[in-house]
């Protein structure tokens, strides 16, 4: 190849096959304050692409399945592709406690996925208070208006306890149910110690999550609206 038709260095080939943050790293290594701030921008800048690429991906994924095989399988499907995720951070609580089951919540999600700016955390006796100012995952859809319209994502139409007792949830919206109801069924207490105390319903509004320290301190209204008044999940047949 001729120089004149190369559009990248070697040097700059080589720097595609590294991460944002070990380029910055070995930036640092070599005194490169710029070099180094400059890589950390570009990783702030591109690190939510793949995540929200997803969100639409899946939230295409359950439309598709709403749309074609009904609600019902939309729900089945949040179902059995949520479990996963809830598993691992159940046992990180059960095994070493809520310091780092909170800690793996800050570092495997809270972090990321567009959820700063706006992002605040509290500790009260009884849980932990977290607020998304703009809740990059379902709620940047609502604040897109990705619902709406004629080729909008399809919303779970009926009130069920799969959507707290609300009709008209959006279907990406509708995990955050499960992320309750798993957290019950993997524990086996008598609550989720998980709770969405408040959902985005419009665009610019927040969403509120309150983490129990002891699930037996979770008030009966958000234990009755996912139907722990008739059975609890884990007890379920």
């Amino acid at each position: 190849m001729t120089e004149n038709n190369r559009l990248f260095t070697d040097e700059e080939l080589e720097q595609f096959t590294k991460g944002h943050i070990e380029l910055a790293l070995e930036a640092l290594e070599k005194g490169d304050i710029e070099t180094a701030k400059k890589w950390c921008k570009r990783n702030e800048e591109t690190k939510h692409w793949i995540h929200d690429h997803y969100v639409y991906w899946v939230t295409s994924l359950l439309t598709h399945i709403h749309n074609r095989y009904g609600e019902d399988a939309s729900v089945q499907a949040l179902k059995e592709s949520y479990f996963l995720p809830l598993l691992d951070l159940e046992r990180t609580r059960k095994k070493v406690g809520m310091k780092a089951y909170m800690e793996a919540w800050v570092d495997g999600i809270l972090r990321h996925h567009s959820m700063i700016p706006g992002l605040k955390i509290e500790e009260e006796d009884d849980k932990f208070i977290v607020t998304f100012g703009h809740c990059g995952s379902g709620g940047f859809l609502i604040d897109q208006g990705a619902y709406d319209g004629t080729f909008g994502f399809a919303r779970i139409k009926n009130a069920r306890p799969e959507t707290w007792g609300e009709k008209d949830v959006p279907v990406y919206c509708a995990h955050c149910t499960w992320v309750e109801i798993w957290s019950n069924m993997l524990s086996g207490d008598k609550a989720q110690n998980i709770v969405i105390a408040k959902r985005k319903k419009l665009p610019g509004e927040a969403c509120v999550l309150h983490f129990y320290k002891d699930p037996s301190k979770v008030p009966d209204e958000f234990k009755n609206r996912i139907g722990m008044n008739q059975y609890y999940w884990h007890e379920r047949p």
